[in-house]
């Protein structure tokens, strides 16, 4: 199979897996998939992804991943001092004065197990 083709392959795995609901060892249990060649396909469907969107490195130091932001036009903030975050499908009003480690534990808490 050529490069491109293998892509498209595990995006369909990838896609299905989330469509699911599962988390990712059982989907992949299911599909006879081992689960490390799961992750290392989504990592390289990630970086294909954000190389054909052009997105730009997220400047983080705790994080060497990729971060698209897309506002939208219906987001309209509580206040002018708020932030909407949104993220597997939870929704974050971010305030002046917030907790910057207690978002991270939300965000990261909020990201676990993602197929």
């Amino acid at each position: 199979m050529k490069k491109q083709q293998l892509l498209d392959l595990w995006r369909g795995h990838i896609d299905a897996c989330r469509a699911s609901g599962l988390q990712v060892t059982e989907y992949c249990k299911k599909n006879s998939l081992a689960t490390r060649r799961y992750y290392y396909w989504k990592l390289r469907v990630e970086r294909s992804t954000h190389m054909e969107t052009k997105c730009e490195p997220s400047k983080s130091r705790a994080s060497s991943q990729w971060l698209c932001v897309e506002p939208t036009a219906d987001a309209v903030p509580s206040s002018p001092d708020c932030l909407i975050v949104r993220i597997s499908g939870a929704e974050i009003d971010v305030h002046s004065g917030f907790n910057p480690t207690l978002l991270r534990s939300v965000v990261q808490a909020l990201s676990v197990q993602q197929c």
